[in-house]
């Protein structure tokens, strides 16, 4: 059965991808008020429209073998089975996350995936790895 996730969402990351199109829209008016169309229309993509895609698409799902993490035209497929360990970090690490308070998960070959889930406790249970020690150590991310 496939369970779906939303992205935990700090008001930082709000702000700065709402500052983004807000300077974009000045950058639009000013190109096409000099003839640049071209460039406006990309500018819009670049600062209006990618922002909105990562605020509103970022999210997890988990089916029976597949964690699937997207963050706006980002993907990013794991493994259940090559999930070694999944601790809570404080962190600003780049990944699917638009939060500090994040889950950083080791998988395959030490690779990394820092995902931010708006309910860690369900999200670890439903990756198939939550036992009683988990949801305790969830509860105090340590600093990184």
């Amino acid at each position: 059965m496939e369970k779906n996730h939303p992205s935990k969402v700090d008001a930082l990351y709000v702000l700065l991808l709402t500052a983004i199109p807000l300077l974009g829209f000045v950058g639009v008016g000013l190109f096409s008020l000099v003839g640049q169309g071209l460039i406006a229309l990309l500018l819009f993509f670049v600062a209006i429209v990618w922002p909105a895609w990562v605020l509103l698409g970022t999210r997890y799902r988990i089916d029976s073998s597949y964690l699937y993490a997207s963050c706006g035209p980002l993907r990013y497929k794991v493994a259940l089975d090559e999930i070694k360990d999944v601790a809570p970090k404080r962190s600003l690490a780049l990944g699917p996350a638009l939060s500090f308070d994040k889950l950083k998960i080791t998988y395959a070959n030490d690779k990394v995936l820092w995902v931010s889930p708006t309910d860690k406790y369900t999200f670890v249970f439903d990756l198939g790895l939550g036992r009683e020690n988990e949801f305790d150590e969830l509860a105090d991310p340590e600093q990184e």
